[in-house]
């Protein structure tokens, strides 16, 4: 976790009255009652998930936990609009892809050799993408360091644009600038190999005219601090080691909903890590920080572990106030017999379709629960499943 100011906190705590005197009233839920439909009840045998990449997947967190959010070294940065097609994992069923190289991700194995794991991180000026600048950087970890070396010259040859020599506080960084490109973009790419580790950030800019390199190197001068600063802090796994990871170091994996099918990335991530899945992290680190989440869950459904009961009742208050991205939603009826769920269905009014799913969400003791779906009786099923499974499990 990162430090977070006292004002979000006690914003909250004015927003929810009593709740930050630790005290937290909910009324009995009546376990029976619940209407589960087919969805498992009881905890999940979780060596049953693991793949020939399950180890991989965990060293890929390992990385995202040190790796640097944008709002931490730029506080302008505090959206991060999700790609459903691209995932923050980096593994070889998972590889990367580095706009502007002609590199594609399904080759990027045989171009560029050696990759063990790694994380991307995404964010942007505004919440909506196309109206101001997005940052993008990978953290990945190789098999050694002529590897990494050779990762940063191979991107570096293979980028778009014109060498930029802006950095030379950082020995051996790599950078060249794309002026406006055919869809108005332009594109400031920096590469660094660091012992087995290639650091990268490409800051993409659709609309300064003209563009300014000082700020935008400023942005890149503060994220190789603080990249630089986080992998001190981590230790890799060795690579005979990467398989004997585990799935669940917190026992909280075993008592999250599993998916319909099961999936190499369903995992516990660290609570900064978790961060970087999601759309508004600068609204949602500020909730985790007043709540204490340690770690999140992310299955079938995702599962936040708050410090206390009456945390996870404030959790909830900042999803549904503006931590989760609720656009396209209206309020919905809860599942029956759980009046603690808050759910959310289409609006009807809508012109377009998949800016959002249905969700609900609730506190279970310490934990809160969010469960998404294709339509809002599976979403009531599972968040009554998953309630049941948290509150029988403990």
């Amino acid at each position: 976790m990162r430090k977070a100011g006292f004002a979000p906190a006690l914003a909250m705590c004015i927003l929810l009255a009593g709740a930050c005197s630790g005290q937290d009233s909910r009324p009995t839920i009546e376990i029976d009652k619940l209407d589960t439909g087919n969805f498992a009840t009881s905890p999940l045998d979780v060596e049953s998930l693991r793949t020939p990449l399950s180890g991989v997947v965990r060293e890929a967190i390992r990385i995202g936990n040190a790796t640097p959010l944008a709002m931490e070294y730029d506080e302008r940065f505090g959206f991060a609009p999700l790609h459903p097609a691209r995932s923050n994992r980096v593994t070889s069923e998972e590889p990367p892809y580095f706009n502007g190289t002609r590199i594609e991700s399904k080759q990027f194995a045989t171009e560029v050799p050696g990759l063990i794991a790694g994380w991307r991180m995404s964010a942007n000026r505004r919440d909506e993408l196309g109206k101001g600048r997005s940052i993008e950087t990978f953290t990945l970890r190789f098999k050694d360091s002529s590897h990494a070396r050779n990762a940063a010259d191979i991107l570096m040859e293979r980028s778009e644009g014109e060498s930029f020599d802006g950095f030379a506080n950082y020995p051996g960084v790599q950078s060249k600038i794309t002026q406006t490109d055919s869809l108005g973009v332009t594109t400031l790419r920096a590469y660094h190999a660091v012992g087995d580790m290639l650091i990268s950030i490409q800051i993409y800019d659709p609309v300064s005219r003209p563009f300014d390199p000082v700020d935008n190197t400023n942005i890149v001068s503060k994220y190789l601090d603080q990249q630089l600063a986080l992998l001190k802090q981590y230790t890799a796994t060795s690579i005979t080691e990467l398989d004997n990871l585990p799935l669940d170091t917190e026992g909280l994996l075993s008592k999250t909903l599993p998916r319909d099918k099961p999936h190499s990335g369903a995992a516990v991530y660290p609570a900064h890590a978790a961060l970087a899945l999601t759309e508004r992290p600068a609204a949602l680190s500020s909730a985790f920080a007043d709540t204490g989440v340690d770690y999140v869950a992310i299955n079938g459904a995702t599962v936040y572990r708050a410090r206390d009961n009456a945390a996870a009742t404030r959790l909830v208050a900042a999803l549904r106030n503006g931590a989760f991205n609720l656009a396209g939603l209206v309020d919905a009826e809860a599942p029956a017999h759980l009046p603690v769920a808050h759910c959310y269905d289409l609006d009807p009014n809508l012109t377009m379709t998949g800016v959002n799913n249905p969700r609900c969400i609730a506190p279970v003791g310490r934990y809160v629960i969010s469960v998404a779906g294709t339509n809002l009786q599976e979403v009531r099923q599972r968040a009554a499943a998953q309630y049941k499974l948290l509150a029988t499990t403990g």
